[in-house]
């Protein structure tokens, strides 16, 4: 969602192709949901409201809500600072992503070629001589790697809401003090009163896979959503509610 140019990685296509970190986050600033893995939820429920949207095959998977906006994120500032604790790991992949290539199943390494910091006078080369990854590619394919197989864990438990009905789709309303409203479509939380009705073995299955807490979690970050309101406000140069 925040790549402008995606193209795969390639040693040798980008032979010479070197990268340096820019440090702020406007590329991120139109990005007003973002995916997130289970292995973050606990830290990102105390800032963000945790949802799910409909993927592919009865599919669903959590994202963070950013913004009441379509392209505008209201934790990241006008000078490029992102306003909150907890990074997600998908922003702190950027310019890098993992796909799993449906043919063979492997990690195919994506770039954003319109990142101001891929170059070829400055930077860090992501190949050496031989075509082989350099130091700082090698850091980053780690970390892909370990991101990847979180997104396949954080699947399983998407697909396991959805094979116990337990999502139910959702709207919200939000208002600014300037008399704005904004309706959020188009995503679901857990049911509770559907919760509550599985039966024991049900239950049980869900907390040893660690889905239960996982769920609570979620339970607790929707109301942040009534935090985006002010966000935006302040954004927007507009005085936060007293």
């Amino acid at each position: 969602m925040m790549f402008a140019k995606p193209v795969a990685l390639d040693r040798h296509t980008h032979r010479e192709l070197l990268f340096q970190p820019m440090g702020g986050f406007e590329f991120a600033a139109g990005l007003h949901v973002a995916p997130l893995c289970a292995s973050e939820f606990f830290p990102a429920a105390k800032e963000y409201a945790i949802v799910f949207v409909a993927g592919a095959q009865n599919e669903a998977f959590p994202v963070i809500v950013l913004g009441l906006n379509k392209d505008e994120n209201c934790f990241v500032s006008p000078e490029g600072r992102w306003n909150a604790r907890y990074l997600p790991l998908a922003v702190r992949a950027y310019p890098f992503a993992a796909v799993e290539s449906a043919a063979t199943g492997n990690l195919q390494v994506l770039i954003d070629e319109s990142y101001p910091g891929f170059g070829d006078t400055a930077g860090a080369a992501l190949f050496g001589d031989a075509g082989e990854p350099g130091p700082e590619l090698q850091q980053r394919l780690k970390f892909l790697q370990a991101h990847q197989q979180e997104v396949s864990r954080t699947r399983r438990f998407g697909a396991e809401l959805v094979r116990l009905g337990l999502l139910t789709e959702r709207s919200a309303q939000l208002r600014l003090e300037s008399d704005a409203h904004f309706q959020l479509n188009g995503f679901s939380v857990v049911d509770e009163a559907k919760l509550d009705a599985l039966g024991d073995a049900e239950l049980l299955n869900l907390a040893r896979h660690g889905h239960l807490s996982l769920i609570t979690a979620h339970l607790l970050s929707i109301s942040n959503l009534g935090l985006l309101a002010p966000r935006l406000q302040q954004r927007q140069g507009q005085p936060a509610p007293g």
